[in-house]
C-alpha cells in the first residue's frame, strides 16, 4: 500500500511540477514587462499575483496526499499551518489514569472481600462489566444497571487521555506507550465480551442477562483482570512520565477525590504517614 501511494505521488509530482513551473513564467511575464518600461519604479512590480498563486497550486497537491491516504505526509510538507486539536492537560490524564486504576483496586477487593455474600459479589461483577464498557465504547449511552461508579468512569474519558498521553511522552517511549494503551484498552475490553453474552458495540447492555448467568468463576476471572492486568498496565504507564509521577498524581487524587482512594491505599498512607512502613507508589 505504502509503495503504491509513493509511485502515484511521485507521478503526481511529474505532472504538477511543469505546471507550477508555468504559472510562474506567466506570472513573471507582466513582471519583465514593467522592469522593461519603469526600471525606476519597483513598487508597480506586481507581486500579488505570483505570491498567492504558488500557495494554491501547492494545496492542491497536499489535498491530493490526504486523498492518497497520506495525511502525515502533507502535514510533514506543511508544519506551519497544522492545526492540532486541543489536548488535555498532562496532569489532568495523569489524574484520569490513576482514578481508573483506584475503581479497578477497589472493585477487585471487593470481589475478593464479598465471596460468600453473593448479591454484593453480582453487584461488584457488574460494576465491573459496564464500567470497562463506558471506558471502552464511551460514545455509547450507559444502560440500566449502572451506579455512581460507571458514570464516574464515562466522564473521564481515558481512550482520549491516552491518546494524549501519547502525545505528551518523550519520543523514546513513544512505542511502549502505544503498546501499554493497547493492551489496557484490550484487557478492558475482554472483560466486557469474555464470555459473549456482552459486546462493545451494543448500546445496551444487557444487565439482566449478565446477572443470570453470573457464576463465581466469571467473578474470579474478573476480578483478576483487574488486579493482574489493568492495575500493572496503568502503572506502567505512569511511570513512563517519571519515578516521581505517581506520587504526585496520588497526593492530587487523595486530596480531590478522596472517596475514591481504596481502603487498601489508605492504609499505606497511613502507616506512611506515622513512619511505620515506607510508602511504594509500584
Amino acid at each position: 500500500m505504502t509503495k503504491t501511494a509513493d509511485k502515484v505521488e511521485c507521478r503526481w509530482l511529474r505532472i504538477l511540477l511543469p505546471f507550477v513551473v508555468l504559472c510562474i513564467i506567466t506570472q513573471l511575464q507582466p513582471l519583465g514587462f514593467v522592469l522593461a518600461f519603469q526600471p525606476n519604479d519597483p513598487v508597480s512590480i506586481q507581486r500579488r499575483p505570483l505570491l498567492t498563486s504558488i500557495p494554491q497550486i501547492a494545496s492542491l497537491f497536499f489535498v491530493d496526499l490526504e486523498r492518497l491516504g497520506r495525511p502525515n505526509a502533507a502535514n510533514a510538507a506543511l508544519p506551519f499551518f497544522e492545526q492540532d486539536k486541543d489536548r488535555r492537560q498532562l496532569d489532568l490524564c495523569l489524574v484520569n489514569l490513576l482514578r481508573l486504576q483506584y475503581w479497578a483496586m477497589s472493585v477487585s477487593d471487593k470481589l475478593q472481600q464479598n465471596k460468600e455474600d453473593v448479591e454484593k459479589l453480582k453487584s461488584s461483577y457488574l460494576e465491573a462489566r459496564l464500567g470497562c464498557k463506558v471506558i471502552v465504547a464511551q460514545s455509547k449511552k450507559i444502560g440500566g444497571g449502572a451506579n455512581a461508579n460507571v458514570f464516574m468512569l464515562k466522564g473521564l474519558q481515558v481512550k482520549d487521555c491516552l491518546d494524549d498521553l501519547r502525545f505528551y511522552v518523550d519520543r523514546p517511549f513513544k512505542k511502549a506507550i502505544t503498546q501499554y494503551s493497547d493492551d489496557l484498552i484490550e484487557t478492558l475490553a475482554s472483560i466486557v465480551e469474555f464470555d459473549g453474552l456482552e459486546t462493545t458495540q451494543d448500546p445496551s447492555p444487557r444487565s439482566e442477562l449478565t446477572l443470570k448467568m453470573f457464576t463465581p468463576q466469571k467473578g474470579v476471572y474478573v476480578q483478576r483482570m483487574l488486579a493482574e492486568r489493568i492495575v500493572p498496565l496503568t502503572d506502567d504507564i505512569m511511570r513512563l512520565f517519571g519515578p516521581d509521577t505517581k506520587s504526585r498524581t496520588m497526593t492530587v487524587v487523595q486530596e480531590f477525590y478522596p472517596k475514591e482512594v481504596p481502603e487498601s491505599v489508605s492504609k499505606k498512607l497511613q502507616q506512611e504517614a506515622s513512619g511505620m512502613t515506607p510508602m511504594t507508589t509500584d
